[in-house]
């Protein structure tokens, strides 16, 4: 008797120092390393970052054939540090020039690896503008006594933009930016276009011709959105 209850005693102390052994054991470093996996699980950093941004761009331009204001729009696609995405863009010239263009291409580009809130990209342009207006006399002329034929032409062009942005949010944010860029038409087209004066007693014409295409520089103001994807 005396020997069972000394075996059930002995038994009873082992239990619980048999689970404690049993149990798998949770050191600081485990600890850290499942804190980062959440954290970056919810939280994706820039190498893991894949999102859909969108905006318009209010800007101004100047270039060979006059100045002006822009207004344009885009959407790119963000995998890590690589960007695609297509953009688009009209302008109109200043003090009531009839000078017009509009165009849009595809881009290809570089997101810098910076914090979550802030956006830095750096784009390849290709694609096409249509110009219209180019050379015309603008409608204030006084008295129209000398007026020119405006020119138009579609050309390809390439181009590098400069863009960067703070994101206000978390899966989905505002975005506002500026943006910069540089642009040159790949050729140049040669234009016919008619020259007219007027003075008090007779109209004299001729003809002489034109270049249009140009290189461009311009700025903007990037307002739009992105949610992760």
């Amino acid at each position: 008797m005396r020997h069972t209850l000394a075996s059930f005693v002995l038994l009873s102390l082992l239990t619980p120092a048999t689970a404690l052994a049993s149990e798998p054991k949770t050191s600081p470093a485990n600890v850290e390393a499942s804190d980062q996996s959440s954290t970056q699980a919810s939280c994706p950093t820039w190498r893991t970052r894949r999102d859909v941004s969108f905006g318009v761009r209010p800007g101004v331009f100047y270039d060979g054939h006059g100045a002006g204001i822009t207004a344009g729009a885009d959407v790119l696609y963000r995998r890590g540090l690589l960007v695609l995405g297509v953009v688009g863009e009209a302008a109109a010239a200043a003090f009531l020039m009839p000078y017009r263009y509009a165009g849009g291409g595809g881009a290809v580009g570089v997101s810098a690896p910076t914090a979550s809130w802030l956006r830095a990209d750096l784009l390849y342009v290709m694609g096409a503008h249509a110009y219209s207006g180019v050379g015309g006399t603008p409608p204030w002329t006084a008295m129209h006594l000398y007026a020119e034929s405006p020119s138009s032409a579609t050309l390809p062009f390439a181009g590098a933009r400069l863009r960067v942005s703070a994101n206000l949010g978390s899966s989905a944010r505002f975005q506002i930016g500026v943006e910069a860029l540089a642009e040159t038409d790949f050729v140049r087209v040669r234009r016919n276009y008619q020259i007219t004066e007027w003075s008090l007693f007779h109209q004299e014409r001729r003809t002489a011709t034109r270049t249009v295409g140009t290189e461009r520089v311009g700025a903007a103001l990037v307002l739009g959105g992105a949610f992760d994807l």
